[in-house]
């Protein structure tokens, strides 16, 4: 088996069959890659809609689990996988037709770790979103180590399903997603990358990913903040503890995750969050960091040194929407 391609499913009925059988419409024959179907504790009638491709296609496999949460399924689909490679996809995306072939070529013939591959937003209906252009941006194809790959061509895309890994890479290192975590992607990335011996960049768009408004990503709650947060502290860690080469992925990530942290609790109007972001910003030395960052990290950073964090997100508050 060369590829074991991993659906963690949970409420995407509407998009699951759209996602399977893109997966399907293939030019690796079946026999050489499965597509493991994890239910996970889904209401709705996700099952029915795996089965009815299951019941023409060899391949479709089903395991039905109770609701753990996204990581959960995607571990769970890992123990089950054969493949050689393995490819964790959202359920509710897609991904080009015929391109399983020169993909399962490219990680064969250069021995890979892993593959980054190149993806387009799209709304409910297909459509193409802003940025039209394609997400990746480098034109560097070489093969390098998982720290060449961060410090030289990464920019925090940092997404479980942008990657490709050999199976025996990560049961070699027992790499598993973070349970019951928002944004683990991130997580698994900080810990896997810096282990991978051989990646490159997959200059083709070969993955669909749909912004919809029911996603998980568009809601606030304590539990989301304190996620991001621990995202920012790694990053800040590795930021401290890394070689230069490395400094600005980290910084990037940085920035990335505080930006999202600060926008949630502005967005969010509440002020327990706000305290919170608070708390955490003067406990982890996120505006030193920040002074470090983009130009609009730098502002707020410039801002929590010269009036304190609390005043400054009052201030903010006004322009940042």
């Amino acid at each position: 088996m060369l590829l074991s391609i991993i659906l963690p499913v949970y409420n995407v009925e509407a998009y699951l069959g759209r996602c399977i059988n893109s997966c399907l419409c293939q030019d690796l024959p079946k026999d050489n890659y499965e597509i493991i179907v994890v239910i996970d504790g889904s209401p709705d009638n996700s099952i029915e809609v795996a089965r009815r491709f299951q019941s023409d296609n060899d391949n479709v496999k089903i395991v039905v689990r109770e609701n753990g949460g996204l990581s959960a399924a995607r571990n769970t689909g890992l123990e089950a996988a054969s493949g050689d490679y393995v490819w964790f996809i959202d359920s509710d995306d897609y991904i080009e037709e015929n391109i399983l072939g020169d993909i399962v070529r490219n990680l064969q013939s250069n021995q890979l770790d892993a593959l980054w591959v190149g993806w387009q937003d799209v709304d409910e209906k297909g459509m193409l979103m802003p940025p039209f252009a394609p997400h990746y941006h480098s034109a560097d194809k070489s093969i390098m180590s998982g720290c060449e790959f961060m410090a030289r061509v990464l920019n925090n895309y940092l997404y479980a399903w942008s990657f490709i890994y050999r199976r025996s890479f990560l049961v070699t290192y027992q790499l598993r997603f973070t349970e019951g975590m928002y944004y683990e992607d991130t997580d698994f990335a900080f810990r896997s990358l810096p282990i991978v011996s051989k990646i490159r960049l997959y200059d083709k768009v070969c993955y669909y990913y749909l912004q919809r408004d029911g996603s998980i990503v568009h809601f606030t709650n304590k539990r989301k903040l304190e996620d991001i947060c621990k995202n920012c502290v790694s990053a800040t860690k590795f930021l401290k503890s890394s070689d230069d080469s490395l400094k600005r992925f980290y910084q990037i990530s940085f920035t990335s995750y505080y930006m999202l942290f600060f926008k949630e609790v502005l967005k969010s109007k509440n002020k327990d969050f706000v305290d919170y972001l608070i708390k955490q910003t003067k406990l982890n030395g996120f505006g030193n960091v920040s002074m470090f960052g983009n130009i609009t990290t730098k502002i707020i950073g410039l801002l929590y040194n010269l009036l304190g964090v609390r005043l400054s997100l009052c201030i903010l508050s006004k322009i940042v929407r």
